[in-house]
Parts: C-alpha cells; sequence; structure tokens
C-alpha cells in the first residue's frame, strides 16, 4: 500500500487535538517534529523526518536534539 498524506495529516491533527485537549487553548507551538518510516514489500525501509520552529522554518540541531533527548526520558522501559 502506498503511503498516503492524508493518514499522516490525519495523526498530525490528533496529536494537535491532545495537546489542546490536555494543556489548554492558550499555548504557543514552539516546534513540530514528524518522523516517517516506510518499508518496501522486499525489505528495504526508509525514515525520513521533518523539524521545523513554530514559523515553519527550519528547527536548530541543538533543539531538534533536545526534543528527542526528552521524548527518550519519557518513552517507557517495557
Amino acid at each position: 500500500m502506498a503511503v498516503d498524506p492524508a493518514e499522516v495529516e490525519a495523526i498530525a491533527r490528533e496529536l494537535a487535538g491532545a495537546m489542546q485537549r490536555d494543556h489548554g487553548d492558550d499555548q504557543e507551538l514552539t516546534a513540530a517534529v514528524s518522523i516517517v518510516t516506510s518499508r518496501r514489500p522486499n525489505g528495504e525501509h526508509y525514515i525520513r523526518f521533518l523539524a521545523v520552529d513554530g514559523d515553519g522554518l527550519p528547527l536548530p540541531p541543538w533543539h531538534l536534539k533536545g526534543i528527542l533527548r526528552d521524548l527518550l526520558e519519557e518513552v517507557p522501559n517495557q
């Protein structure tokens, strides 16, 4: 099955909705990181990411690395 951009968009909308529900309407977007992986039938796999600030400009590497460090601390070790 082809990668469906609408499916990726639906995931991003759900994430934004959860942020709004959990933390209120007075938030300002400071960064967004999207990571997508795919696999072909022959087993080849790919990864692509996009990291931008609240204005849609490329996120500085130090900011992305900080987000990833924080995320790794939140992932359960199960």
